[in-house]
């Protein structure tokens, strides 16, 4: 069955589809400065990536899509913090 609405704005009727999305946002609080100043940026695109594929993938279920972008945020965070230990092992720090 169609569902329509009135648009408020041209007062014309308007088919509502049903659409599916997944929001990412990250806020990195690098007090310690033992994260890499772009770290909120690289987690959240860890997990934009994880989210496109898992729908690229037919994976609807929020749950299972949530476990992927955690999983996504955990293996960057990771990848970040070996990276900076490298660096500082590198300059004698």
């Amino acid at each position: 069955m169609a569902y329509y609405v009135k648009c408020d704005d041209t007062g014309e009727l308007v088919l509502v589809r049903q659409v599916e999305a997944t929001a990412v946002v990250v806020i990195s609080s690098n007090m310690a400065g033992d994260l890499p100043s772009d770290a909120a940026t690289r987690v959240e695109q860890a997990m934009v990536g994880a989210a496109t594929n898992a729908h690229s993938a037919g994976i609807k279920d929020p749950d299972k899509i949530r476990e992927l972008m955690l999983e996504a945020r955990d293996s960057a965070r990771i990848a970040m913090h070996n990276e900076m230990r490298d660096l500082r092992s590198h300059q004698g720090g």
